[in-house]
């Protein structure tokens, strides 16, 4: 259970469900996952050894904050690594892992058509982590998880405070085309640009809008998280 708890809370920092600056407590996490506290407190020590939280007080804790020169810095590593990986995965594209990558994209634009972000989020993380795990490099992959993981808080802040997030997220899921496109083409260098033109835009569009958020700060609408059906 407790391995379980700690992937849960990965995942959800990963995919952005819980914001940059968030303030999170032992009982509330419990309450969310629906599981007693003695897991999500072990949870909450291996996430705060790795830095993905900071403690504040005994029972709270928070999402670190990114300044722009820290999330401009993470966007290039990411580029950099996530690009190879996408390079590398082009030589081992078929018909089966370009079938799920249509279907995620499409499952992306269901979700901005049914204004359900909590699919949004998961779907284009899915996206794109089949086709990292195609580069056959697990040791990339798990880089990769743990730049997500620090850029995944920036993503739920910017999604649940901008009142165009749907229409920032159609123009991802367009870039997800062109990205099929070059890998059905096999051109590693055309994967690579439409990779970065999605990371990059991304970020720009953060630090735009981010700043502009946090001079107005309207309400925030609670995201929805899965909970568990075992220990309570």
């Amino acid at each position: 259970m407790h391995e379980r708890v700690y992937d849960e809370l990965r995942r959800s920092l990963l995919q952005g469900h819980y914001a940059a600056g968030q303030s999170l407590t032992i009982r509330g996490l419990a309450a969310t996952l629906g599981t007693s506290e003695m897991p999500i407190r072990e949870a909450i020590k291996r996430l705060v050894a790795e830095r993905m939280i900071v403690q504040l007080s005994n029972r709270t804790f928070q999402v670190p904050e990114l300044e722009w020169a820290q999330f401009e810095e993470l966007t290039s590593l990411r580029i950099s690594i996530e690009g190879l990986a996408a390079k590398r995965a082009v030589p081992n594209m078929d018909d089966a892992l370009l079938g799920k990558l249509t279907r995620l994209n499409a499952t992306m634009k269901a979700g901005l058509q049914n204004n359900d972000r909590a699919l949004v989020l998961r779907s284009n993380q899915e996206f794109h982590f089949a086709l990292y795990a195609a580069s056959g490099s697990p040791l990339m992959v798990e880089l990769i998880e743990m730049l997500w993981m620090r850029s995944g808080p920036y993503l739920a802040e910017a999604i649940q405070k901008i009142d165009d997030a749907n229409f920032f997220f159609a123009r991802a899921s367009d870039i997800h085309d062109t990205l099929i496109t070059a890998l059905i083409a096999r051109d590693e260098e055309a994967v690579f640009q439409a990779l970065k033109q999605d990371l990059w835009s991304t970020a720009s569009w953060y630090k735009d809008r981010i700043d502009m958020a946090r001079s107005h700060p309207p309400d925030i609408a609670p995201m929805t998280f899965i909970r568990f059906s075992g220990d309570r």
